[in-house]
């Protein structure tokens, strides 16, 4: 469609709705609306001519073209295009907002009409502006203009004329089989008709064809009592009358009943329906029989409309449809299949009593998750007293209040931060997380305090603060690195200057690793470390991070960049061979060789190009070496990867294997670069099916290579942790 539209913005209100009064023989227009939002209008009349209206949230630029084409190069036709969308709405009278959906909608909206410059000479778009409440149209003021840039987005309709609509058309049909008195018909509950005989019927007020039209009883009649079922009673009106709704009456004695026999279900959930109605629950195998009897010579249909889970079956109806006989149809056979199980294993969920008899009241997504050789996995949550604290799936490793081994005394735990945990579980300081200690925000191990804001680094510099955005990461030699900002303390021009850091810890010692203004080993600067961008630390002790950094003489070669201690910047936006851009939201994972898992995009071929049709933009998970997956990709398990996405996090492990979330199928998925760890819908080992996978959660692998991979989500209605296996690359590729 050619969008050269007209413009609402912020539109107008008012009380001219007496003025237009609607007639039956002529078709109005018609509000299409998504809760309290209206999406569009259709057979909209300005000036003579009719429009279909959608609005978009789009820049003036994308909407009228450049240069610009107006549907209505004026103010008094964009006027006159701007009350017909107001009374249209204001006689509807359902929504109080616009927009291409209800969670895209606004409340105000307004119409452009010319282009202009603005006072400093840019070119502009003048709109006129208003507000619109329901039930009120406000006159129009001219004076009241908005100006707006051509690429700046907003809320504009878009007018497509269209052929003048139809006449209206009526709605009938037949009544059969009707010996009592007082049947009553209803057309949208908005016109009755009273029925006293069999033939033929007319709803009096005709309807507008492209709405919905629904005939149902009101009332059945009685003496002698009987039921009435309509058939071909509902759909969208057609250019034509509407003469074939069937309205058949019998008396209840003579309606036979629909059923027949289930087996193989172990699943809960399985809903059979009858012609796309008279939904039926089934709980186990059995018998079962439809609530609604039929009429004979009519006919039935039966589905599944809902297929069983916990665990996930698919179940296949035999002997399904037909012709109503005279006697009960018994003989419908609903056989579920064998569920497929599996490798999903549920480590924790909410209301667990774990090993240790603590109770698992909650579990806290944005504390993040972590897996370790030995396979402990460790989460945030709340025990059954209401407090916060640290667990794996063996029980409760340290909570808020509790004096830890070193003295120190954890005030409070700060999910928000993550927490990490040691590949092993050598020593009692694997877990590291962010809390507080005397109300100072600090970095601990369960073992003690490992840097609390105001301690000293060295004689010149003392740790100003500890960003607990930036999470933390641990190695297995205990060492702690986070994010956070260091103040000079040493007398001279730079006293008291601060500067944003990446730290490493043990208890003993807090060093810095990386700061901002500092050199680079290729000899540019680190302009700015983005603590957002996570942290990562290897048993090397080399330490990932994001960052900002700027080349003198070269500033085609500055912007962001992910960066270890070691090696300085590892990959950059437009330098990095397929890195496009970095997403520092995506986090930063590195193994014990070095290599650096990162989100970012990357560019692609147009679909369906031959390499020479242009390029798009999509997500994809890297290394420093290149494009570990990305948007599209077919995985050599076969599992196409529709989607990445970049909040779930990143994680690696020895072997390389990268994990990350996305999607397939339209479902919330875990990968690895090799193919599918669990999917929303798999069924886990336990016969509970995973209902959710909660993708800001992050995610983690076991750092030495048995594929272990941990995420949150939801089995059986309940905020679980849970463990799947990646697949080997080697049967992946099989």
């Amino acid at each position: 469609m050619n969008v050269k539209p007209i413009v609402f913005l912020m539109a107008m209100v008012a009380a001219l709705s007496l003025l237009l009064g609607a007639s039956t023989v002529q078709a109005e227009p018609v509000v299409t609306v998504d809760g309290n939002t209206a999406i569009s209008i259709q057979n909209l009349e300005v000036g003579g001519k009719f429009y279909n209206v959608v609005f978009l949230f789009i820049s003036s630029d994308e909407l009228y073209l450049n240069p610009p084409t107006f549907d209505f190069p004026d103010a008094a036709s964009a006027r006159e295009a701007k009350l017909a969308v107001n009374n249209a709405l204001n006689i509807d009278n359902q929504a109080t907002r616009v927009g291409p959906s209800a969670d895209q909608g606004v409340p105000d909206y307004g119409i452009g009409f010319s282009r202009a410059q603005d006072p400093e000479g840019n070119d502009v778009i003048w709109i006129h502006n208003g507000t619109y409440i329901p039930g009120i149209i406000q006159a129009w003021v001219d004076s009241a203009t908005d100006i707006r840039q051509p690429d700046r987005k907003a809320m504009y309709a878009d007018f497509t004329e269209t052929a003048a609509p139809s006449e209206p058309v009526t709605i009938g049909g037949s009544v059969r089989g009707l010996e009592g008195d007082k049947l009553i018909l209803t057309l949208n509950y908005d016109q009755f008709l009273n029925i006293d005989e069999n033939g033929e019927f007319t709803f009096k007020e005709p309807l507008t064809p492209g709405e919905r039209y629904a005939v149902f009883v009101v009332d059945e009649p009685n003496n002698p009592d009987q039921v009435c079922f309509v058939q071909n009673g509902f759909g969208t009106v057609p250019e034509e009358n509407v003469t074939d709704v069937v309205v058949a009456c019998i008396e209840a004695s003579d309606l036979v009943p629909i059923g027949g026999t289930v087996s193989g279900l172990q699943g809960s959930g399985l809903i059979l329906q009858n012609n796309g109605g008279d939904d039926l629950l089934i709980t186990k195998d059995g018998t079962f029989q439809f609530e609604t009897l039929q009429v004979p010579s009519t006919f039935y249909n039966v589905t599944v409309a809902n297929q069983p889970s916990n665990p996930v079956q698919n179940c296949t109806v035999a002997n399904g449809s037909g012709q109503v006989p005279a006697e009960p149809v018994t003989d419908i056979a609903v056989t579920c299949a064998e569920p497929v199980l599996s490798n999903i294993r549920k480590v924790a969920a909410e209301g667990d009593t774990l090993p240790d008899q603590t109770v698992l009241q909650d579990i806290l997504r944005d504390g993040g998750v972590g897996i370790n050789f030995e396979r402990q996995v460790a989460f945030g949550g709340r025990d059954g007293e209401g407090t916060d604290a640290i667990f794996t799936q063996a029980g409760k490793v340290v909570e808020e209040g509790e004096r830890l081994p070193d003295g120190s005394i954890l005030s409070s735990f700060t999910s928000q931060g993550e927490l990490a945990i040691g590949v092993t579980g050598r020593s009692d300081d694997n877990l590291a997380f962010h809390g507080k200690f005397g109300g100072r925000p600090a970095v601990f191990t369960q073992a003690g305090r490992v840097a609390v804001e105001g301690d000293d680094i060295s004689d010149s510099v003392e740790l100003n603060e500890i960003d607990t955005a930036g999470k933390v990461a641990i190695n297995n030699f205990d060492l702690v690195a986070f994010h956070g900002q260091g103040r000079i303390t040493e007398e001279g021009p730079d006293f008291g200057t601060r500067f944003r850091a990446v730290f490493t810890a043990d208890g003993e010692t807090t060093r810095l690793v990386a700061r901002e203004d500092a050199s680079l080993p290729d000899g540019g600067t680190l302009v700015t470390i983005t603590e957002r961008g996570a942290v990562a630390i290897s048993d090397l002790d080399e330490v990932a991070f994001h960052g900002e950094v700027s080349y003198l003489g070269a500033p085609e070669r500055g912007g962001s960049a992910v960066l270890t201690s070691f090696d300085g910047v590892v990959a950059a936006e437009g330098q990095t061979p397929d890195v496009e851009s970095i997403n520092y939201n995506g986090g930063v994972a590195i193994n014990l060789l070095g290599f650096v898992a990162f989100h970012g995009t990357t560019m692609v071929p147009l679909s369906g190009g031959d390499g020479d049709g242009g390029q798009r933009t999509v997500k994809a998970v890297f290394t420093q070496e290149g494009v570990v997956a990305k948007e599209g990709d077919t995985l050599p398990d076969g599992t196409l990867l529709e989607e990445i996405n970049n909040m779930g996090g990143a994680a690696i492990n020895l072997l390389g294997d990268v994990v990350f979330q996305g999607r397939t199928g339209g479902m919330k998925a875990v990968f690895t670069q090799y193919g599918l760890v669990a999917k929303v819908g798999d069924n886990l080992s336990d016969g509970n099916t995973l209902e959710e996978i909660w993708d800001s959660a992050g995610v983690a692998i076991d750092p030495y290579g048995s594929q272990e991979v941990a995420f949150h989500g939801v089995a059986n209605g309940t905020n679980a942790v849970l463990v799947g296996k990646a697949p080997e690359p080697a049967a992946a590729a099989e």
